[in-house]
């Protein structure tokens, strides 16, 4: 049986500045990993969304949006007020014409608007971690 040795200081300093050294480089790799997930994860919503027959699954699989939808169309497909809907068309974070004296939504602005909610959504998740 060896018996242990004590180390010299500088020894012992060493081994402190190997073991620091991996753990940066651990933290760093582990952030990579993190950010190519984040992007990956971004980049398959993008694809679901432009790839998918853009269905309402809030309300009936079979349900597909219609390609000008009303302020109720918005209701059912994102559970929201009246007057929610109305607030997000009036500052201007849902686009929208008037049809009439109607507001009308485009299905692209819809999915826009949805994009834009999933991107804070992942961006506020980054700034937790």
């Amino acid at each position: 049986m060896t018996k242990n040795r004590k180390l010299e200081p500088y020894e012992e300093e060493f081994l402190k500045l190997i073991a620091k050294g991996f753990q940066l480089l651990m933290e760093e790799r582990e952030q990579e990993l993190k950010n190519e997930i984040a992007q990956q994860v971004t980049i398959n919503i993008k694809e679901d969304i432009t790839n998918s027959s853009i269905k309402n699954e809030h309300n009936n699989e079979a349900e597909i949006l219609p390609p000008v939808c009303t302020i109720s169309d918005v209701m059912s497909y994102f559970r929201l007020s009246r007057s929610t809907v109305s607030k997000l068309i009036s500052t201007g974070k849902l686009k929208s014409f008037k049809y009439g004296n109607k507001p009308r939504i485009k299905r692209e602005w819809i999915l826009e608007y949805e994009e834009s909610l999933i991107k804070a959504s992942l961006n506020n998740e980054k700034g937790r971690r």
